[in-house]
């Protein structure tokens, strides 16, 4: 829990120690958990250790670094000063799994001085790990040609690790499990995972990595003692910096809960806040792409067949094409079409570019420009076409390897970008570096990848990094770094299931990955024969539950087209998951067999959960206690089959629903390689009463629709017959004796028909205004956990109430007539009234609510059945009389798109016909309440409408089972859902109450920005 006071600025307590030789000196965690500790032998060595709940978890541990002329920067030091310092403070990331992040530390920096020579450690203790760096404060000699890195991590005991080998220039590699002395790797990266025998999950890392090269970690097998390795610079040294100078921090993140590694905010904690003035422009992004056809071979890159071209004078418009090419128009426009159609926010495009016949393995200089496209591929056209459907597209730069190259064209390629509207470019770093001797991590290329970024931001462009260096946190910095690969892609089909068990544990822990998951289509050879990949090892259920598991930013549905069509109940999940999260809880974990994650979508108030296993099959009981109390979830599911195969049959899959709450408990199986996805959307309730003239037409009718909106509780409840008697605002009556019955509601003044809600009434607005007794509308727009809701409420003219003549009565004056010829003499009296200009009025304002963001929900009385139920099947029911009637109101509230909620639930009017009209009032006599005595005129003129994301998932009558038909009371034995009452009852009619879902919130993407 987060106190109020750390909403604060960081508070920072300061003392200082005299100056010692020698010492040990150390600092705590804030819970007191963790403990770091400082010693500078008597020889000057510094050193420090780690411990856990007091367990060693990095043993006494050298310190320092070799410089290039011999020096020794590991010994020979005093300690000038050791100085504290508290931090307890919150900040609020652009993006990210959680809408807070909560740094809180207790700090220690101790000084250290040989000769002229003045090198700072600081520490930071946090509950969960420790990081540390050191700082050159002075020196004789600047710059400082650093030669090695002395500093250890000396690990308690032979413990189990998941590692990839020691590279320079890749961390494309699937991890090994081992104990570290089976380790056969000469060195291994980071982020490095651990478990030590007696359940301590250990992982060490840096952060910052800022002008440095990457760490890797070097093993002594005697001593289980891992050393840090620079990546080295062309000449074999491994760093030059100016003085003063502050080097990454090297962390340890340390708990006895897996999920707690993951949760883990340190690495994050540990970089600088922001740079970037106003982040504005920065947004998640989900998108899909013209990428995986030409992964898998069934498109290609090039537009030509070529070998060494000379790209300043090669004429590709006279060239012969492949016949291949993926970025060609009319598949990118094909891709535009189907990405706009499924709301996604943008399209990448690779292979749009010159140059791509010779790139690979050529080490040449001059491979790409960034700025000139094929000629199948007319970037003004396509860009106006993807806006025209509401996207945008996504640049993709690959440079071969060739820094300068891309240095020298990066404001060029930029400014095309600014001129088209991409705002996201995805970068690649394949093959070689140039110049050579080069690596990928060493600190020449760091600089690079980090200079893109701030260019980037400066032209307000993201940047999405392949096989640049691992990332080490510096998104929240520069939050337009989105994403990086960085890792073993989906790319590589053939991976092993345990593999995404396993990243977000390892290289995941530095920043979000760009994995590019939702593959549906795994035997790949199908549509791209020969492909090296052959079979994807998942099952789509698996792939679903990476949108979760696998955290990002940028989310690409990464199949095509026609693969999700073939699924397009399975597609429904990608389209659905947010890419921004305002809460993340890790409920299960253990590196390389399963996690199990929820997550709150940072918009809006629905959950989702994802889980995915390894090679495994396993049940599990996910358990929803991370779910407020007291409301109720709509849970879709998507869930393995149960004949469902990772490795044999890998697209089958189960989609259902249930309803749950924070105490339910959801059996599921993960079949190999599989998984499960779960969408839960909160469910919430309207009632629409007529409240007939207030209940005053009942003694202690009030009290009763007191007690019966205390026992609904529905989240939104529209009135009708709100006559406001002696000046007394009726709404405002009934939230003040709701209230005192423990229940806020909120409620705006009006007449004829009103509103009041569980949620404050944000703005409230006439509609339709009372007149001649014609009927009102009126609109409050509310919000409710991030869903924006225009309710309205309606009292249609009662007058001219012409489903009556169709039953021997007149629909003004109540007295017998003659029944009328047709249908249509029917629907030309209820003409006569003005509802259908009231609802031309409600159209038009719940379009301009739409148009801004918000779902729309309108309950009334509106006095005209409707034409959904006097159909033809109908015509002998109900004193129809014969007759079919496409009565007007709803006729044009479904042909503007809103649908009627009772209805969608219950679509056969014959067994469920839903009567709420007349009803029977078991305290009076019936002939106070019968209007045609003589017939049976039951009908269900109460409604409750929704726009397109609002999606009803239960209904049901509110009122007596009986109701009043041939001056008599009949009791309803049809299949209608009823909630009965007692024998108290206010109304001539009965509500209805409807449980509804909202789907469609929008969230991100550039028809909405």
């Amino acid at each position: 829990m987060i106190p109020k006071m750390k909403a604060m600025a960081a508070l920072m307590c300061v003392c200082c120690f005299t100056a010692v030789c020698a010492g040990k000196t150390s600092v705590k965690s804030p819970d007191g958990n963790i403990s770091v500790t400082f010693n500078l032998d008597r020889t000057g060595k510094p050193e420090y250790s780690v411990s856990y709940k007091n367990r060693a978890v990095v043993r006494p541990s050298r310190m320092g670094f070799t410089l290039a002329d011999g020096t020794s920067l590991a010994e020979g030091f005093k300690i000038k000063e050791v100085t504290r310092q508290e931090c307890d403070s919150v900040w609020t990331p652009v993006w990210g799994e959680n809408e807070t992040i909560r740094e809180h530390y207790n700090g220690m920096t101790v000084s250290l001085t040989k000769a002229k020579t003045r090198v700072d450690i600081e520490f930071r203790a946090f509950d969960e790990g420790v990081g540390f760096r050191y700082v050159f404060r002075e020196s004789p000699v600047s710059p400082l040609v650093i030669q090695d890195e002395v500093t250890s991590f000396a690990m308690n005991g032979d413990h189990t690790a998941w590692w990839i080998k020691e590279d320079y220039d890749s961390q494309e590699f699937e991890y090994t499990e081992s104990r570290l002395s089976e380790i056969t790797a000469p060195g291994v990266q980071t982020s490095l995972m651990m478990k030590t025998d007696d359940g301590l999950y250990v992982n060490l890392h840096e952060a910052a990595l800022v002008d440095f090269p990457a760490m890797h970690l070097r093993l002594d097998k005697t001593s289980n003692t891992f050393r840090a390795h620079l990546t080295p610079r062309p000449d074999g040294t491994a760093a030059i910096t100016d003085v003063p100078f502050r080097t990454p921090w090297r962390t340890v993140t340390v708990s006895d809960r897996a999920t707690d590694i993951l949760a883990s905010n340190l690495i994050l904690n540990l970089n600088d806040p922001c740079q970037i003035k106003d982040t504005s422009w920065i947004h998640p992004v989900k998108f899909m792409g013209v990428w995986w056809e030409m992964i898998t071979g069934k498109s290609g890159w090039n537009y030509t067949s070529g070998g060494d071209i000379d790209l300043a004078t090669f004429d590709y418009a006279s060239a012969k094409p492949t016949g291949r090419h993926g970025a060609n128009n009319e598949n990118v426009r094909r891709y535009i079409d189907f990405a706009s159609r499924h709301g996604f926010d943008q399209l990448l495009v690779e292979g749009w570019n010159i140059g791509w016949e010779d790139w690979f393995g050529k080490e040449k200089d001059f491979v790409f420009d960034f700025v000139t496209p094929y000629p199948d591929f007319d970037i003004a056209a396509l860009n106006e076409y993807a806006h025209s459907k509401g996207i945008k597209l996504m640049m993709h730069h690959e440079t071969s390897g060739s820094i300068a190259n891309y240095e020298r064209h990066l404001d060029a390629a930029y400014d095309l970008m600014n001129r088209y509207g991409y705002d996201i470019v995805k970068s690649g770093y394949v093959g070689n570096i140039l110049p050579k001797g080069e690596y990928h991590y060493s600190q020449d290329i760091v600089r690079h990848y980090l200079n893109a970024v701030k260019k980037g931001a400066e032209n307000h462009i993201m940047v999405n990094a392949h096989e640049a260096v691992r990332p080490t946190g510096l998104c929240r910095t520069w939050p337009n770094l989105m994403a990086n690969e960085s890792a073993l892609g989906q790319e590589y089909a053939e991976m092993s299931p345990r593999h995404v068990t396993v990243l977000p544990f390892t290289r995941l822990q530095g920043g979000p990955m760009d994995f590019t998951p939702g593959i549906f289509r795994m035997d790949i050879t199908e549509f791209a024969p020969g492909y090296q990949g052959k079979k994807k090892r998942a099952t789509i259920c698996n792939q679903l539950a990476l949108y979760l598991t696998m955290y990002s930013p940028v989310q690409m549905a990464g199949d095509l087209p026609e693969h999700y069509e073939r699924h397009i109940d399975a597609f429904q999940f990608i389209k659905d998951v947010p890419v921004d999260w305002s809460r993340s809880e890790y409920l299960d974990a253990e590196p390389g067999d399963y996690i199990v994650v929820a997550r709150k979508d940072r918009n809006g108030p629905d959950w989702y959960v994802g889980g995915v296993t390894n090679e495994e099959a396993r049940d599990y009981t996910l358990r929803f206690g991370f779910l407020p109390e007291g409301r109720e979830y709509e849970c879709t599911v998507y869930c393995d089959a149960g004949d469902s195969d990772g490795f044999t049959n890998p697209e089958a899959y189960t989609i259902y629903r249930k309803r749950v709450t924070s105490a339910s408990e959801l059996p599921l199986k993960m079949v190999r390689a599989g998984g499960f996805a779960v969408r839960l959307q909160p469910v919430f309730s309207a009632l629409q009463l007529n409240v007939w003239q207030e209940c005053t037409k009942v003694p202690g009718g009030f009290e009763t629709l007191v007690s019966e909106i205390e026992h609904r509780q529905p989240d939104l409840v529209t009135l009708s017959e709100v006559r406001n008697y002696n000046g007394v605002d009726f709404t405002a009556r009934l939230c003040e004796s709701l209230k005192q019955k423990g229940l806020r509601y909120y409620s705006r003044r009006s007449d004829d028909s009103g509103i009041i809600s569980r949620y404050p009434i944000n703005d409230y607005s006439t509609v339709y205004p009372l007149q001649d007794d014609c009927g009102s509308i009126y609109c409050a727009d509310v919000d409710i956990d991030g869903i924006r809701l225009a309710l309205y409420t309606a009292h249609l003219d009662w007058h001219h109430y012409s489903c009556y003549n169709a039953r021997g009565y007149d629909g003004s004056t109540w007295k017998e007539c003659e029944r009328p010829a047709d249908a249509q003499t029917l629907v030309n009296l209820g003409l006569k009234s003005k509802r259908t200009e009231a609802i031309s009025r409600f159209v038009e304002s719940a379009r301009e609510k739409m148009g801004q963001g918000r779902h729309v929900i309108l309950g009334g009385d509106f006095n005209e059945p409707s034409f959904r139920d006097w159909t033809p099947e109908m015509s002998s029911e109900f004193g129809h009389n014969g007759f079919t009637v496409q009565w007007p109101v709803t006729t044009m509230l479904e042909r503007d798109g809103f649908k009627d909620m009772w209805r969608t639930v219950y679509p056969d009017p014959v067994r469920n016909p839903g009567i709420t009209y007349p009803s029977d009032v078991p305290s009076l006599p019936a002939d106070k309440i019968c209007w045609a005595p003589k017939a049976d005129d039951r009908d269900r003129i109460d409604f409750l409408f929704g726009s397109a994301g609002v999606e009803p998932v239960d209904a049901f009558v509110v009122g007596p089972r009986t109701s009043m038909c041939r001056s008599g009371r009949v009791r309803e034995t049809d299949s209608d859902s009823i909630a009965d009452v007692s024998d108290k009852w206010f109304s001539d009619h009965k509500g209805v109450m409807v449980k509804f879902v909202v789907s469609g919130t929008p969230r991100h993407g550039y028809s909405r920005r």
